[in-house]
Protein backbone atom coordinates (compact mmCIF):
# COMPACT_ATOMS: atom_id res chain seq x y z
CA UNK A 1 0.00 0.00 0.00
CA UNK A 2 2.74 2.68 0.87
CA UNK A 3 4.77 1.41 -2.18
CA UNK A 4 1.17 2.64 -4.03
CA UNK A 5 0.87 5.91 -2.15
CA UNK A 6 4.63 6.96 -2.72
CA UNK A 7 4.44 5.75 -6.62
CA UNK A 8 1.39 8.09 -6.84
CA UNK A 9 2.91 11.19 -4.75
CA UNK A 10 5.80 11.03 -7.18
CA UNK A 11 4.14 11.04 -10.22
CA UNK A 12 2.10 14.08 -9.03
CA UNK A 13 5.40 16.08 -8.40
CA UNK A 14 6.69 14.76 -12.08
CA UNK A 15 3.06 15.60 -13.84
CA UNK A 16 3.13 19.26 -12.14
CA UNK A 17 6.39 20.06 -12.98
CA UNK A 18 5.75 19.30 -16.90
CA UNK A 19 2.40 21.31 -16.43
CA UNK A 20 4.22 24.19 -15.23
CA UNK A 21 6.64 24.05 -18.09
CA UNK A 22 3.46 23.81 -20.42
CA UNK A 23 2.00 26.04 -19.26
CA UNK A 24 5.47 28.26 -19.47
CA UNK A 25 5.75 27.76 -22.97
CA UNK A 26 2.16 28.08 -23.83
CA UNK A 27 2.11 31.52 -22.31
CA UNK A 28 4.78 32.66 -24.34
CA UNK A 29 2.70 31.72 -27.49
CA UNK A 30 0.10 33.52 -25.89
CA UNK A 31 0.97 36.47 -25.75
CA UNK A 32 3.44 36.63 -29.17
CA UNK A 33 0.32 37.64 -31.31
CA UNK A 34 -0.02 40.64 -29.29
CA UNK A 35 3.44 41.65 -27.78
CA UNK A 36 6.02 39.28 -29.97
CA UNK A 37 8.53 37.13 -29.25
CA UNK A 38 11.07 39.30 -27.56
CA UNK A 39 12.95 38.80 -24.70
CA UNK A 40 10.82 41.31 -22.75
CA UNK A 41 7.77 38.51 -23.30
CA UNK A 42 9.66 35.90 -22.54
CA UNK A 43 11.50 37.31 -19.43
CA UNK A 44 8.07 38.47 -17.82
CA UNK A 45 6.29 34.75 -17.96
CA UNK A 46 9.88 33.41 -16.73
CA UNK A 47 9.53 36.12 -14.00
CA UNK A 48 5.78 35.39 -13.23
CA UNK A 49 6.23 31.75 -12.99
CA UNK A 50 9.15 32.14 -10.65
CA UNK A 51 7.72 34.15 -8.67
CA UNK A 52 4.80 32.03 -7.94
CA UNK A 53 6.49 28.68 -7.93
CA UNK A 54 8.82 30.03 -5.11
CA UNK A 55 5.55 31.39 -3.01
CA UNK A 56 3.77 28.28 -3.34
CA UNK A 57 6.82 26.37 -1.93
CA UNK A 58 7.05 28.72 1.18
CA UNK A 59 2.97 28.53 1.30
CA UNK A 60 2.99 24.53 0.34
CA UNK A 61 5.32 23.92 3.04
CA UNK A 62 3.48 25.70 5.87
CA UNK A 63 0.05 24.43 4.64
CA UNK A 64 1.62 21.05 5.03
CA UNK A 65 2.91 21.49 8.77
CA UNK A 66 -0.77 22.30 9.33
CA UNK A 67 -2.69 19.81 7.23
CA UNK A 68 -0.41 17.10 6.53
CA UNK A 69 -2.83 14.96 4.61
CA UNK A 70 -3.13 13.71 1.35
CA UNK A 71 -6.43 15.11 0.54
CA UNK A 72 -5.66 18.82 0.63
CA UNK A 73 -3.04 18.58 -1.72
CA UNK A 74 -4.50 16.85 -4.64
CA UNK A 75 -7.87 19.67 -3.94
CA UNK A 76 -5.39 22.00 -4.34
CA UNK A 77 -4.01 20.64 -7.44
CA UNK A 78 -7.74 20.23 -8.92
CA UNK A 79 -7.71 24.41 -7.99
CA UNK A 80 -4.76 24.94 -9.79
CA UNK A 81 -5.94 23.13 -13.01
CA UNK A 82 -9.19 24.82 -13.08
CA UNK A 83 -7.87 27.66 -12.37
CA UNK A 84 -5.41 27.36 -15.78
CA UNK A 85 -8.63 26.50 -17.66
CA UNK A 86 -10.86 29.47 -16.19
CA UNK A 87 -7.87 32.14 -16.73
CA UNK A 88 -7.07 30.66 -20.15
CA UNK A 89 -10.56 31.36 -21.12
CA UNK A 90 -10.70 34.97 -19.81
CA UNK A 91 -7.02 35.57 -22.02
CA UNK A 92 -8.58 34.40 -25.21
CA UNK A 93 -11.34 36.75 -24.33
CA UNK A 94 -9.89 39.63 -23.28
CA UNK A 95 -6.38 39.96 -25.19
CA UNK A 96 -7.68 40.38 -28.22
CA UNK A 97 -9.21 43.83 -27.12
CA UNK A 98 -6.85 44.82 -23.98
CA UNK A 99 -3.44 43.68 -25.55
CA UNK A 100 -2.92 46.42 -28.18
CA UNK A 101 -3.56 48.68 -25.96
CA UNK A 102 -0.67 47.67 -23.33
CA UNK A 103 2.87 49.24 -23.85
CA UNK A 104 5.41 46.36 -25.33
CA UNK A 105 7.40 46.19 -21.80
CA UNK A 106 4.22 46.45 -19.66
CA UNK A 107 1.64 44.53 -21.18
CA UNK A 108 3.30 41.22 -21.38
CA UNK A 109 4.62 41.13 -17.44
CA UNK A 110 0.87 42.24 -16.61
CA UNK A 111 -0.47 39.90 -18.19
CA UNK A 112 1.86 37.09 -17.32
CA UNK A 113 0.51 38.03 -13.64
CA UNK A 114 -3.09 38.01 -14.56
CA UNK A 115 -3.56 34.74 -16.28
CA UNK A 116 -0.60 32.29 -14.91
CA UNK A 117 0.49 33.68 -11.67
CA UNK A 118 -2.42 31.78 -9.57
CA UNK A 119 -2.34 27.89 -11.75
CA UNK A 120 1.91 28.41 -10.81
CA UNK A 121 1.52 29.74 -7.05
CA UNK A 122 -1.34 26.37 -7.24
CA UNK A 123 0.79 23.92 -8.90
CA UNK A 124 3.59 24.80 -7.19
CA UNK A 125 2.57 23.91 -3.31
CA UNK A 126 2.72 20.39 -4.36
CA UNK A 127 6.71 19.49 -3.92
CA UNK A 128 6.77 20.76 -0.18
CA UNK A 129 3.69 18.56 0.20
CA UNK A 130 4.81 15.60 -1.26
CA UNK A 131 8.29 15.91 0.68
CA UNK A 132 6.33 16.50 3.98
CA UNK A 133 3.65 13.29 3.38
CA UNK A 134 6.44 11.12 2.33
CA UNK A 135 8.70 12.20 4.93
CA UNK A 136 5.70 11.05 7.61
CA UNK A 137 6.31 7.49 6.50
CA UNK A 138 10.41 6.80 6.50
CA UNK A 139 11.12 9.45 8.94
CA UNK A 140 14.08 11.91 9.67
CA UNK A 141 16.77 9.50 8.42
CA UNK A 142 15.84 9.32 5.69
CA UNK A 143 14.57 12.86 5.25
CA UNK A 144 17.91 13.54 2.63
CA UNK A 145 16.65 10.96 -0.27
CA UNK A 146 12.91 12.08 -0.18
CA UNK A 147 13.58 15.11 -0.74
CA UNK A 148 16.26 14.19 -3.58
CA UNK A 149 13.18 12.06 -4.96
CA UNK A 150 11.15 14.83 -5.01
CA UNK A 151 13.10 16.75 -6.65
CA UNK A 152 14.15 14.54 -9.40
CA UNK A 153 11.15 13.84 -10.25
CA UNK A 154 10.00 17.00 -10.51
CA UNK A 155 12.51 18.34 -12.85
CA UNK A 156 12.41 15.18 -14.88
CA UNK A 157 8.62 16.21 -15.54
CA UNK A 158 9.79 19.93 -16.34
CA UNK A 159 12.25 18.31 -18.78
CA UNK A 160 9.41 16.21 -20.25
CA UNK A 161 6.67 19.47 -20.65
CA UNK A 162 9.41 21.63 -21.92
CA UNK A 163 10.14 19.15 -25.11
CA UNK A 164 6.70 18.03 -25.33
CA UNK A 165 5.04 21.45 -25.32
CA UNK A 166 7.95 22.48 -27.71
CA UNK A 167 8.67 19.82 -29.82
CA UNK A 168 5.40 18.18 -30.35
CA UNK A 169 2.06 19.53 -28.08
CA UNK A 170 1.61 22.81 -29.53
CA UNK A 171 3.01 22.29 -33.24
CA UNK A 172 0.95 19.08 -33.75
CA UNK A 173 -2.22 19.79 -31.54
CA UNK A 174 -2.51 23.57 -31.51
CA UNK A 175 -1.92 26.30 -27.88
CA UNK A 176 -5.54 26.18 -27.10
CA UNK A 177 -5.63 22.48 -27.17
CA UNK A 178 -2.59 22.20 -25.41
CA UNK A 179 -3.49 24.43 -22.69
CA UNK A 180 -6.97 22.82 -22.12
CA UNK A 181 -5.54 20.02 -21.90
CA UNK A 182 -3.37 20.74 -19.23
CA UNK A 183 -5.67 22.23 -17.07
CA UNK A 184 -8.41 19.82 -17.52
CA UNK A 185 -5.97 17.05 -17.17
CA UNK A 186 -4.93 18.50 -13.28
CA UNK A 187 -8.41 18.75 -12.47
CA UNK A 188 -9.22 15.12 -13.20
CA UNK A 189 -5.87 13.79 -11.93
CA UNK A 190 -6.57 15.90 -8.26
CA UNK A 191 -10.09 14.51 -8.75
CA UNK A 192 -8.79 10.80 -9.58
CA UNK A 193 -5.50 10.65 -7.14
CA UNK A 194 -7.26 12.03 -4.55
CA UNK A 195 -9.71 9.30 -4.27
CA UNK A 196 -7.73 6.61 -5.33
CA UNK A 197 -5.38 7.78 -2.26
CA UNK A 198 -8.08 7.90 0.22
CA UNK A 199 -9.21 4.56 -1.16
CA UNK A 200 -5.80 2.73 -0.48
CA UNK A 201 -5.28 4.79 3.31
CA UNK A 202 -8.97 3.21 4.37
CA UNK A 203 -7.17 0.40 3.94
CA UNK A 204 -4.28 0.91 6.81
CA UNK A 205 -5.50 0.24 10.35
CA UNK A 206 -4.34 3.24 11.88
CA UNK A 207 -6.12 5.23 8.90
CA UNK A 208 -6.76 8.99 10.09
CA UNK A 209 -10.26 9.86 9.64
CA UNK A 210 -8.97 13.66 8.58
CA UNK A 211 -8.74 12.30 5.42
CA UNK A 212 -12.46 11.93 5.57
CA UNK A 213 -13.11 14.92 3.48
CA UNK A 214 -16.57 14.69 1.39
CA UNK A 215 -15.31 14.66 -1.98
CA UNK A 216 -17.86 13.18 -4.29
CA UNK A 217 -20.31 16.35 -4.97
CA UNK A 218 -17.44 18.53 -4.85
CA UNK A 219 -15.76 16.80 -7.61
CA UNK A 220 -18.74 16.21 -9.58
CA UNK A 221 -18.88 19.99 -9.61
CA UNK A 222 -15.52 20.70 -10.16
CA UNK A 223 -14.98 18.20 -13.23
CA UNK A 224 -18.47 19.55 -14.79
CA UNK A 225 -17.34 22.96 -14.56
CA UNK A 226 -14.10 21.81 -16.06
CA UNK A 227 -15.54 19.87 -19.14
CA UNK A 228 -17.70 23.04 -19.61
CA UNK A 229 -14.63 25.48 -19.79
CA UNK A 230 -12.75 23.13 -22.10
CA UNK A 231 -15.47 22.91 -24.54
CA UNK A 232 -15.37 26.81 -24.67
CA UNK A 233 -11.78 26.87 -25.12
CA UNK A 234 -11.69 24.34 -27.80
CA UNK A 235 -14.54 26.01 -29.65
CA UNK A 236 -13.66 29.38 -29.39
CA UNK A 237 -12.34 31.19 -32.41
CA UNK A 238 -9.62 34.05 -32.58
CA UNK A 239 -10.39 35.36 -35.87
CA UNK A 240 -14.35 34.81 -37.29
CA UNK A 241 -12.82 35.90 -40.67
CA UNK A 242 -9.79 33.61 -40.85
CA UNK A 243 -9.32 31.98 -43.84
CA UNK A 244 -6.64 29.90 -42.67
CA UNK A 245 -5.46 30.07 -39.06
CA UNK A 246 -3.08 27.63 -37.12
CA UNK A 247 -0.06 27.68 -34.66
CA UNK A 248 3.42 27.23 -36.66
CA UNK A 249 6.90 26.42 -34.47
CA UNK A 250 7.79 30.25 -34.17
CA UNK A 251 4.19 32.35 -34.80
CA UNK A 252 0.51 32.16 -34.73
CA UNK A 253 -0.44 31.99 -38.06
CA UNK A 254 -3.20 33.91 -39.73
CA UNK A 255 -4.46 34.70 -43.19
CA UNK A 256 -7.73 36.80 -44.04
CA UNK A 257 -8.97 38.80 -46.49
CA UNK A 258 -9.45 42.30 -46.70
CA UNK A 259 -9.96 45.53 -48.92
CA UNK A 260 -7.19 48.06 -49.36
CA UNK A 261 -7.69 50.67 -52.05
CA UNK A 262 -10.51 49.64 -53.47
CA UNK A 263 -9.27 46.04 -53.88
CA UNK A 264 -9.63 42.68 -52.64
CA UNK A 265 -6.59 41.54 -51.00
CA UNK A 266 -5.14 38.34 -48.78
CA UNK A 267 -2.84 38.93 -45.86
CA UNK A 268 -0.47 37.00 -44.18
CA UNK A 269 -0.21 37.54 -40.97
CA UNK A 270 2.26 36.61 -38.02
CA UNK A 271 1.37 37.36 -34.60
CA UNK A 272 1.29 41.15 -34.76
CA UNK A 273 3.09 41.54 -38.47
CA UNK A 274 0.75 42.14 -41.51
CA UNK A 275 3.89 40.32 -42.55
CA UNK A 276 2.93 40.14 -46.50
CA UNK A 277 -0.25 39.87 -48.99
CA UNK A 278 -1.23 39.22 -52.07
CA UNK A 279 -4.40 41.42 -54.52
CA UNK A 280 -6.89 38.56 -55.43
CA UNK A 281 -7.81 40.46 -58.62
CA UNK A 282 -4.14 40.55 -59.77
CA UNK A 283 -0.94 39.37 -60.00
CA UNK A 284 0.82 43.01 -59.14
CA UNK A 285 2.97 43.95 -56.04
CA UNK A 286 1.15 45.59 -52.89
CA UNK A 287 4.15 46.76 -50.93
CA UNK A 288 6.25 49.20 -51.88
CA UNK A 289 8.85 47.40 -50.25
CA UNK A 290 8.76 44.28 -52.11
CA UNK A 291 8.84 46.80 -55.44
CA UNK A 292 12.41 46.88 -54.91
CA UNK A 293 13.05 43.32 -55.57
CA UNK A 294 12.52 43.59 -59.11
CA UNK A 295 14.92 46.52 -59.21
CA UNK A 296 18.06 44.08 -59.04
CA UNK A 297 17.89 43.85 -63.41
CA UNK A 298 19.34 47.01 -63.56
CA UNK A 299 22.33 46.20 -61.42
CA UNK A 300 22.81 42.92 -62.14
CA UNK A 301 20.55 42.13 -65.71
CA UNK A 302 22.64 38.91 -66.55
CA UNK A 303 22.15 37.45 -63.25
CA UNK A 304 21.49 33.44 -62.97
CA UNK A 305 20.65 32.78 -59.25
CA UNK A 306 18.72 34.63 -56.12
CA UNK A 307 18.80 34.20 -53.20
CA UNK A 308 15.75 35.00 -51.16
CA UNK A 309 15.98 35.34 -46.81
CA UNK A 310 12.71 35.21 -45.16
CA UNK A 311 9.87 33.74 -47.31
CA UNK A 312 6.71 34.65 -45.83
CA UNK A 313 4.31 34.18 -48.24
CA UNK A 314 6.45 34.11 -51.01
CA UNK A 315 5.26 36.66 -52.87
CA UNK A 316 8.49 38.08 -54.46
CA UNK A 317 9.86 34.61 -54.94
CA UNK A 318 6.66 34.64 -57.14
CA UNK A 319 7.17 38.03 -58.73
CA UNK A 320 10.77 37.32 -59.94
CA UNK A 321 9.73 33.73 -61.04
CA UNK A 322 6.96 35.79 -63.17
CA UNK A 323 9.17 37.85 -64.62
CA UNK A 324 12.16 36.01 -64.91
CA UNK A 325 11.49 32.45 -65.46
CA UNK A 326 15.35 31.12 -66.11
CA UNK A 327 16.46 32.35 -62.54
CA UNK A 328 17.03 29.58 -59.97
CA UNK A 329 15.58 30.86 -56.85
CA UNK A 330 16.72 29.49 -53.06
CA UNK A 331 14.02 31.00 -50.32
CA UNK A 332 15.01 30.19 -46.72
CA UNK A 333 12.11 30.30 -44.26
CA UNK A 334 12.15 28.85 -40.87
CA UNK A 335 8.44 28.08 -40.61
CA UNK A 336 8.21 24.72 -42.09
CA UNK A 337 4.80 25.20 -43.36
CA UNK A 338 4.92 28.64 -45.19
CA UNK A 339 6.08 27.62 -48.08
CA UNK A 340 3.03 24.73 -48.40
CA UNK A 341 0.96 27.80 -47.70
CA UNK A 342 1.92 29.98 -49.93
CA UNK A 343 1.00 27.15 -52.86
CA UNK A 344 -2.46 27.09 -51.54
CA UNK A 345 -3.23 30.08 -50.84
CA UNK A 346 -1.04 32.57 -52.40
CA UNK A 347 -0.77 30.60 -55.59
CA UNK A 348 2.76 30.27 -55.28
CA UNK A 349 3.75 28.09 -58.51
CA UNK A 350 4.75 24.67 -58.47
CA UNK A 351 8.12 24.80 -60.40
CA UNK A 352 11.51 23.86 -59.64
CA UNK A 353 13.29 27.09 -60.45
CA UNK A 354 11.97 27.85 -56.44
CA UNK A 355 13.92 25.45 -54.14
CA UNK A 356 12.62 26.04 -50.54
CA UNK A 357 14.94 25.79 -47.59
CA UNK A 358 13.25 24.83 -44.07
CA UNK A 359 16.27 26.90 -41.92
CA UNK A 360 17.42 29.89 -40.02
CA UNK A 361 18.64 32.13 -42.56
CA UNK A 362 22.48 33.06 -40.79
CA UNK A 363 22.39 29.06 -40.64
CA UNK A 364 21.99 28.79 -44.11
CA UNK A 365 24.87 31.07 -44.93
CA UNK A 366 27.57 29.28 -42.91
CA UNK A 367 26.52 26.10 -44.04
CA UNK A 368 25.83 26.94 -47.67
CA UNK A 369 29.18 27.40 -49.97
CA UNK A 370 27.02 28.60 -52.61
CA UNK A 371 27.30 32.45 -54.29
CA UNK A 372 24.57 34.26 -55.10
CA UNK A 373 23.89 37.33 -58.15
CA UNK A 374 21.32 38.27 -56.40
CA UNK A 375 20.44 38.32 -52.35
CA UNK A 376 16.95 39.98 -50.94
CA UNK A 377 16.63 39.90 -46.91
CA UNK A 378 13.30 40.05 -45.17
CA UNK A 379 13.86 38.61 -42.16
CA UNK A 380 11.64 39.95 -39.04
CA UNK A 381 10.27 38.14 -35.69
CA UNK A 382 6.78 39.09 -34.71
CA UNK A 383 6.70 42.85 -33.94
CA UNK A 384 8.70 44.05 -37.00
CA UNK A 385 11.60 43.45 -35.01
CA UNK A 386 15.04 42.17 -36.74
CA UNK A 387 16.42 38.66 -35.07
CA UNK A 388 19.33 40.13 -33.13
CA UNK A 389 21.85 37.23 -34.48
CA UNK A 390 20.82 38.35 -38.10
CA UNK A 391 21.67 42.19 -37.56
CA UNK A 392 25.55 42.39 -36.65
CA UNK A 393 28.42 42.69 -38.12
CA UNK A 394 29.27 38.95 -38.30
CA UNK A 395 26.12 38.01 -40.04
CA UNK A 396 26.42 41.09 -42.48
CA UNK A 397 30.18 39.06 -43.75
CA UNK A 398 28.45 36.40 -44.25
CA UNK A 399 26.23 37.89 -46.69
CA UNK A 400 29.02 39.61 -48.37
CA UNK A 401 31.00 36.55 -48.59
CA UNK A 402 27.93 35.03 -50.02
CA UNK A 403 27.48 37.55 -52.88
CA UNK A 404 29.21 37.21 -55.95
CA UNK A 405 31.47 39.88 -56.65
CA UNK A 406 29.35 42.08 -58.77
CA UNK A 407 26.07 40.99 -57.21
CA UNK A 408 23.80 43.01 -55.35
CA UNK A 409 22.15 42.63 -52.04
CA UNK A 410 18.42 44.48 -51.01
CA UNK A 411 17.84 44.85 -47.14
CA UNK A 412 14.19 45.44 -46.25
CA UNK A 413 14.60 47.41 -43.05
CA UNK A 414 12.33 49.49 -40.69
CA UNK A 415 13.51 51.96 -39.07
CA UNK A 416 13.26 55.41 -38.44
CA UNK A 417 15.24 58.85 -39.24
CA UNK A 418 16.69 59.10 -35.47
CA UNK A 419 15.33 62.57 -33.86
CA UNK A 420 17.62 62.70 -31.47
CA UNK A 421 21.54 62.17 -30.66
CA UNK A 422 21.18 59.06 -28.72
CA UNK A 423 22.10 55.52 -29.94
CA UNK A 424 19.19 54.88 -31.87
CA UNK A 425 18.75 50.84 -33.52
CA UNK A 426 18.57 52.51 -37.09
CA UNK A 427 21.86 53.98 -36.53
CA UNK A 428 23.84 51.51 -35.37
CA UNK A 429 22.47 48.91 -37.93
CA UNK A 430 23.63 51.74 -40.27
CA UNK A 431 27.20 52.00 -39.56
CA UNK A 432 27.23 48.19 -39.57
CA UNK A 433 26.20 47.79 -42.65
CA UNK A 434 28.51 50.80 -43.28
CA UNK A 435 31.47 49.09 -41.62
CA UNK A 436 30.87 45.84 -43.90
CA UNK A 437 30.04 47.10 -47.64
CA UNK A 438 31.60 49.13 -49.48
CA UNK A 439 29.34 50.60 -51.31
CA UNK A 440 26.04 51.25 -49.91
CA UNK A 441 23.11 53.02 -51.37
CA UNK A 442 19.95 53.73 -49.08
CA UNK A 443 15.75 54.01 -50.14
CA UNK A 444 12.96 54.84 -48.44
CA UNK A 445 9.88 53.32 -49.26
CA UNK A 446 7.71 55.39 -48.01
CA UNK A 447 8.63 59.12 -48.51
CA UNK A 448 5.78 60.61 -47.05
CA UNK A 449 6.56 58.73 -43.51
CA UNK A 450 8.74 61.25 -42.41
CA UNK A 451 10.36 60.60 -39.18
CA UNK A 452 7.87 57.56 -38.41
CA UNK A 453 8.78 53.45 -38.91
CA UNK A 454 8.99 53.06 -42.58
CA UNK A 455 10.57 50.35 -44.73
CA UNK A 456 14.37 51.63 -45.68
CA UNK A 457 15.82 49.85 -48.49
CA UNK A 458 20.03 49.10 -48.53
CA UNK A 459 21.50 48.63 -51.40
CA UNK A 460 24.80 47.00 -51.77
CA UNK A 461 27.54 45.98 -53.60
CA UNK A 462 30.99 44.25 -53.04
CA UNK A 463 32.43 46.90 -54.85
CA UNK A 464 32.80 50.42 -54.61
CA UNK A 465 32.92 51.21 -58.30
CA UNK A 466 29.75 49.21 -59.23
CA UNK A 467 27.20 51.87 -60.60
CA UNK A 468 24.20 52.71 -58.65
CA UNK A 469 20.44 53.11 -60.14
CA UNK A 470 20.99 55.27 -64.03
CA UNK A 471 18.16 58.45 -62.95
CA UNK A 472 15.55 57.08 -65.36
CA UNK A 473 15.01 53.93 -63.11
CA UNK A 474 11.41 54.44 -61.50
CA UNK A 475 9.44 52.68 -58.88
CA UNK A 476 5.51 52.02 -58.28
CA UNK A 477 4.98 53.95 -55.04
CA UNK A 478 0.97 54.64 -54.37
CA UNK A 479 -0.44 53.45 -57.92
CA UNK A 480 2.14 56.13 -59.55
CA UNK A 481 5.59 55.67 -60.76
CA UNK A 482 8.37 57.99 -59.16
CA UNK A 483 12.03 58.27 -59.96
CA UNK A 484 13.91 56.09 -57.40
CA UNK A 485 16.50 58.44 -56.97
CA UNK A 486 14.12 61.21 -55.45
CA UNK A 487 13.58 58.08 -52.09
CA UNK A 488 17.07 57.96 -52.12
CA UNK A 489 18.86 59.52 -48.76
CA UNK A 490 22.66 59.23 -47.68
CA UNK A 491 23.40 57.06 -45.01
CA UNK A 492 25.44 58.82 -42.67
CA UNK A 493 22.39 61.34 -41.96
CA UNK A 494 20.82 58.62 -40.62
CA UNK A 495 24.51 57.80 -38.02
CA UNK A 496 24.93 59.41 -34.89
CA UNK A 497 28.63 60.08 -32.77
CA UNK A 498 26.62 57.64 -30.24
CA UNK A 499 25.66 54.68 -32.95
CA UNK A 500 27.68 52.32 -32.66
CA UNK A 501 28.63 48.73 -34.94
CA UNK A 502 26.30 45.88 -33.97
CA UNK A 503 28.21 42.56 -33.03
CA UNK A 504 27.44 39.08 -32.01
CA UNK A 505 29.36 39.79 -28.36
CA UNK A 506 27.50 43.99 -28.03
CA UNK A 507 24.35 43.41 -29.20
CA UNK A 508 21.40 45.67 -27.67
CA UNK A 509 19.16 44.81 -30.67
CA UNK A 510 16.14 44.48 -28.79
CA UNK A 511 16.60 47.38 -26.22
CA UNK A 512 17.68 49.68 -28.49
CA UNK A 513 14.36 48.75 -30.79
CA UNK A 514 11.99 49.21 -27.93
CA UNK A 515 13.20 52.28 -27.34
CA UNK A 516 13.15 53.25 -30.75
CA UNK A 517 9.64 52.60 -31.03
CA UNK A 518 8.74 54.15 -28.04
CA UNK A 519 10.00 57.37 -29.37
CA UNK A 520 6.85 57.23 -31.68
Amino acid sequence: MQNKIKLILLSTVFSTGAGVLIMEVAAVRLLAPYFGSSLYVLSSVLTVVLLALSMGYYYGGKLSDKLPYHLPLYMIITMGGFSLLSLSFCALIFLPSAGPAMPLMVGPLFFSICFFFIPALLLGIDSPYVIKLLSQEVGLEESGGVVGATFFWSTAGSITGSLASGFFLIPTFGLIQTMTATGLFFVLMGVIAGLSVRSLLRQSPNYDKRNDIPLQTPAIIMVTIAISLSYLLMTHTTHANAVYEDDGYYSHIYIYDDELNGRPVRYLKRDVNNSSAIHLDGDDLVYAYTKFAPLFSYLKPDAKNFLMLGGGSYTIPKAIHASYPEINIDVVEIEPSLFEIAKKYFRLPDTDKITNHINDARVYLQKSDKKYDVIYVDTFSTGHFVPPHLATKEYLELLKNTLNDDGVIIINFIGTRPSTDNRTMTGSFTKTVTSVFPKVDLYTAQPSAGRFPQNLMFVLRNNSDLPSFDEEVTIDIGDKDISLNSLQIEPDSLIKKADKIITDNQNPVESLLLKERFLY
